[in-house]
Formats: C-alpha cells, sequence, structure tokens
C-alpha cells in the first residue's frame, strides 16, 4: 500500500513540477542510492569522488548539463559546437563505462568473497556436525565404559564376599579341627 501511494505521489509531483524537475529528483535519489551502495564497500571514496565528477549538478551554477551547448566567446560554427558537445558526451560516456567495468570486477570480487565465506561455513557446519557426532559417540563409550567398570565392580564384591566366606569358613574348620585335635590331645 505504501508503494502504491509513493507511484502516485510521484506521478502527482510528475504532473506538477514538470518532467525535469521530477526527473532531476530521481536522479538525486539514484546518486544517494548509489552512494549508500559505494560506501559500503573499501574502495567507496574514489568510487563516490569519480562518481560525483561524472554526474552533472542540479544547479546551474555549478556546472552546465551535458545536454546543453555552452555559448562560447568566440564565434564558433555549429560543426564545431556539436563537435565539442559530442566529445564531452564520448569522455562522459567512456567514464561511466570504465566506472561500470570497475563496479562490475568489484561485483565479481565480492561475489567470489561470498562464494569463499558460505564455503567456509558450510565446512564450519560439517566440522561442527562432525565434533558433535564424535563427541556423541565418544560419551556413548564413556557410559558403556562405566556400565562395564560397575559390573565388574559388582562382581568384584561378590567375589570378595565369597572368597572372605570361603576364609571363613576354612580358618573355622581349620581352628575347630585345630581344638578338636588339642582336646583328643588332652583327652587321651
Amino acid at each position: 500500500m505504501k508503494r502504491v501511494q509513493d507511484e502516485l505521489e510521484n506521478y502527482r509531483n510528475f504532473c506538477e513540477l514538470g518532467e525535469r524537475e521530477v526527473l532531476l529528483e530521481e536522479i538525486q535519489d539514484l546518486r544517494s542510492q548509489l552512494q549508500y551502495y559505494t560506501d559500503s564497500s573499501s574502495s567507496s571514496v574514489l568510487k563516490r569522488n569519480s562518481l560525483l565528477k561524472l554526474t552533472y549538478s542540479c544547479e546551474p551554477s555549478l556546472a552546465p548539463p551535458l545536454n546543453t551547448i555552452q555559448e562560447s566567446s568566440s564565434e564558433e560554427s555549429p560543426d564545431e559546437k556539436l563537435e565539442i558537445e559530442r566529445t564531452r558526451w564520448m569522455g562522459a560516456e567512456s567514464k561511466w563505462i570504465s566506472l561500470a567495468e570497475e563496479l562490475r570486477t568489484e561485483l565479481d570480487a565480492s561475489r567470489a568473497l561470498a562464494e569463499k565465506s558460505k564455503q567456509e561455513l558450510d565446512t564450519e557446519k560439517k566440522c561442527a556436525e562432525e565434533l558433535k557426532e564424535t563427541i556423541q559417540m565418544a560419551m556413548e563409550e564413556h557410559a558403556r565404559i562405566l556400565e562395564q567398570y560397575a559390573d565388574l565392580e559388582e562382581k568384584h564384591i561378590y567375589l570378595l564376599a565369597r572368597h572372605r566366606k570361603w576364609w571363613v569358613t576354612h580358618v573355622v574348620a581349620a581352628i575347630l579341627q585345630s581344638c578338636h585335635s588339642t582336646i583328643r590331645i588332652f583327652l587321651l
């Protein structure tokens, strides 16, 4: 809804202010958007300066627009004026082309960096998953070892009790036998 209202407002401004003013406002908006995107890059200062040099100002006192033919102090023929204007346009066009190539190169570099970052992230995720699995396996193995230890401890306690019982039984039997022998000796 907001977008439709903005479009309607732009259309009204277009009709009320005239085509040139609306286009100049739109150019300013596009410049500010472009400046925002170029500010985020590391070479934004150089690109912004070159971009500002390529564009013309909306204020007539600073620089004339490229579509007007400047009046010269000396008498020039229309062909010479046309050639001067053509040269200016070709210079501006070549600057725009070189800027577009620079931006394309930077975009490709950014894409490559993003792809590299994505691959690193995927690798880190895979490593984290493997580490998680390894830790899970280690915990399961540790739990199994603890269970074995508990079983061995139970067997040890059982054997110790059995051994004590055997010793007690045999010692008591030996003592009784020794007592019986001693009593027999005294009785005989």
